[in-house]
């Protein structure tokens, strides 16, 4: 006689630790709920911070799709045109232009660095690194360009350039707000 796999008998038993958890949690989730007010839920769909990410996973998106063909995701092609704008930078000041902490840094640059797009050298003073586009980064860059510019005007075709302009210069005061730069 051969048994169906769907049958009770044939259903793992969750450990009665698991079934605590769960109803340890949905519990938890219930009495949240019940504590905290709809309107004060609604109101966190206008939260800046969720805002501003969903938009900038959005526009990413955007541009990867763009840029696929190059191999370079959207951060990476940023980290190459920044460096290729400024020359060698030092890990903290390069971090600082991208609104990055340094570990994540140190994460983006690693693929860049195996590809040999960019290359880490010491400082004046031995203790900082400096960062810079190898002649292969200088190279991908320019064979992403055209990528990239497709990505952005198709983007600017759609919104305008005067809303591009006024939205980037309060992206520029909110990021300063968000870093304590800008005073009340």
């Amino acid at each position: 006689m051969s048994t169906n796999a769907n049958t009770p008998a044939n259903t793992p038993k969750r450990k009665k630790s698991d079934r605590a958890q769960s109803h340890q949690a949905k519990s938890l989730a219930s009495d949240t709920t019940t504590m905290i007010s709809h309107s004060e839920l609604t109101a966190t769909a206008e939260c800046a911070c969720f805002n501003v990410r969903k938009t900038a996973r959005a526009v990413t998106q955007h541009f990867s799709k763009f840029l696929v063909e190059t191999g370079l995701k959207e951060t990476q092609f940023s980290i190459l045109s920044v460096l290729a704008q400024t020359g060698p930078l030092p890990m903290g000041k390069l971090a600082e232009i991208l609104v990055m902490d340094r570990t994540t840094l140190t994460r983006n640059l690693a693929p860049l660095k195996t590809k040999k797009y960019l290359e880490t050298a010491p400082g004046k003073d031995g203790r900082t690194r400096l960062v810079q586009i190898t002649n292969s980064g200088s190279h991908m860059l320019a064979t992403a360009l055209p990528q990239w510019r497709k990505a952005q005007d198709s983007l600017m075709g759609l919104f305008g350039a005067k809303d591009w302009n006024a939205l980037r210069k309060n992206l520029d005061l909110l990021q300063s707000i968000a870093r304590g730069e800008h005073a009340p």
